[in-house]
């Protein structure tokens, strides 16, 4: 059996990381070495909006190393990642452009969203992950500049939200504190408390949450002697890792860490670096959090973005099957924020299942897959968010909207797609010549099959009444048949359906032609 070998290297806000890793035909990823450099590419970001000439040439120099590494371990693939704080540097494209020239290395900067979107996917391959779940459950990622809450309810998730409180920016806080107060633990913890009620107002104050994931540097080695297995809290009958522990003993556990000195704590963990200024932050940020979600069970995996990286290749290349149904998550997180915003959910069904069996019946003239039907269900789900805001110009203002949602499990590219699709749905679709800039000449086709999809598929609930009871779509020659049974009359129907019509035609070069069959 062949074994794969892969370097992930990882540019976080404040190391650098390069972890070997093997992927055998198997759930688990064995991991081979973990590099870890120390380099403040977030906080120069932070601070001054862009990476010096200093700082690039520190990074060339590491990553050369990093990659003379991997090949010592004769990788069949070194994947190379910066985190979505270098979106921030204005002079990021000529940073990157320099490290290509100078290491050979090109690399992908993430997104807010597909960042925590590699981590979540490592903590989705926990044993204990379907369970946890179902019962309620927080996953919460502290990053350098953020920190991301991604909520499940029943085994869904239905909520993820970015909160501008990471550890550079807590360092920051405290470091300004400082100098007036001399103890700037309690204004801090106050201010996490904060956005977490503004968090708790969005999602539901009353909803009980009995698990916290949290994912974050340091908090697995700081809690191992802390931490029991699944089988000791009688949670599962896993017994080879130790992941799990009560809140209350970590709430307490914690107190402790942030009332110690770095240097009484470094002498006890011989992987903490005393000089790194972002501890003390992290571990403050951990204990307010847990104080404030006041579950019953905190979890710490261990497990880095880089793991996720790995995971993401293996089910890429298919050479592991994923566990979890990551489209499912799409799907239920995009149906949370349409029944936040109140969208009628008859009309948001009848339309998805209008819209699929067009997709279906129309594929080999679209030539969209899988992925496409996925953007297009989670498009019919937030194509009438904009009316929570104002009915005249919705489909504008549900552009506006998905844009600034995060929903885990999508691109930001194809977020793009999905917003244009639903704008376009209610408005006219400009000219390639005029969105150039934004999107490629493919993207641009994608939207415009989508949109036409929609634009169809909403004619045909235009009411809002569901007044077909049965239909049945077929491609005939150059058309496509739709045949619908309905005890009611559909005027409005037929008429907007004649409306787009023509535009669907323009763009698949197939006429859409609506027959009623008499009840």
């Amino acid at each position: 059996m062949k074994i794969t070998t892969i370097a992930s290297i990882y540019i976080g806000s404040y190391e650098i990381c390069l972890k070997i890793q093997e992927l055998p035909s198997k759930k688990i990823i064995r991991d081979v070495d973990t590099i870890r450099y120390r380099i403040e590419v977030g906080q120069e970001i932070y601070t001054r909006e862009f990476i010096g000439s200093e700082k690039v040439d520190e990074l060339c120099e590491i990553l050369n190393e990093f990659y003379q590494i991997s090949q010592s371990y004769r990788c069949d693939e070194c994947l190379v990642y910066a985190s979505s704080a270098w979106n921030q540097a204005k002079n990021m494209i000529f940073v990157l452009d320099q490290i290509k020239i100078r290491t050979g290395l090109s690399i992908q900067v993430l997104s807010n969203s597909e960042q925590k979107y590699l981590s979540y996917k490592s903590v989705s391959v926990m044993n204990e992950f379907p369970e946890i779940t179902r019962q309620g459950c927080a996953v919460i990622d502290v990053g350098g500049r953020s920190l991301q809450i991604t909520m499940f309810e029943k085994g869904h998730m239905t909520l993820t939200k970015q909160i501008p409180l990471g550890t550079l920016r807590v360092l920051r806080i405290m470091s300004l504190l400082r100098q007036k107060t001399g103890h700037p633990e309690r204004q801090i913890l106050e201010m996490a408390e904060k956005e977490m009620d503004a968090f708790r107002a969005l999602y539901g104050g009353s909803k009980k949450i009995k698990h916290v994931i949290v994912l974050g540097n340091y908090l697995k080695d700081i809690c191992m002697e802390e931490l029991k297995t699944p089988a000791e809290v009688s949670f599962s009958e896993h017994t080879e890792y130790r992941t799990v522990m009560e809140v209350k003993d970590f709430e307490t556990y914690m107190k402790q860490i942030c009332e110690s000195t770095i240097e009484s704590l470094a002498e006890c963990f011989e992987s903490l670096n005393s000089n790194d200024p972002v501890f003390f932050p992290s571990m403050m940020m951990y204990y307010g959090l847990a104080r404030s979600f006041r579950a019953e069970m905190v979890w710490i995996p261990g497990f880095s973005l880089n793991d996720g990286i790995a995971y993401d290749y293996a089910h890429r290349s298919k050479i592991l099957s994923p566990v979890h149904d990551y489209e499912d998550d799409v799907l239920s997180c995009a149906r949370e924020i349409a029944h936040r915003y109140q969208c009628d959910e008859k009309h948001m069904n009848a339309m998805e299942q209008f819209a699929l069996a067009v997709f279906d019946a129309a594929k080999k003239t679209h030539g969209m897959a899988k992925r496409e039907r996925l953007l297009l269900r989670t498009a019919v789900y937030l194509h009438d968010i904009g009316k929570y805001v104002c009915l005249a110009g919705h489909s504008q203002m549900s552009y506006h909207m998905i844009m600034a949602s995060e929903i885990i499990g999508l691109s930001h590219r194809e977020r793009k797609i999905i917003a244009l699709a639903v704008k376009y749905h209610g408005i006219a679709l400009d000219p390639y010549e005029e969105l150039l800039e934004d999107i490629s000449k493919e993207d641009y086709m994608l939207v415009a099959k989508l949109s036409s999809i929609l634009r169809l598929t909403d004619a045909l609930d235009r009411s809002h009444k569901q007044k077909m009871q049965e239909f049945k779509i077929v491609r005939k020659d150059r058309q496509l048949v739709i045949t619908v049974r309905s005890e009611n009359k559909f005027y409005w129907e037929q008429e907007k359906f004649q409306q787009q019509a023509k535009h669907f035609e323009q763009v698949f070069c197939l006429k859409p032609v609506l027959r009623e069959k008499r009840m």
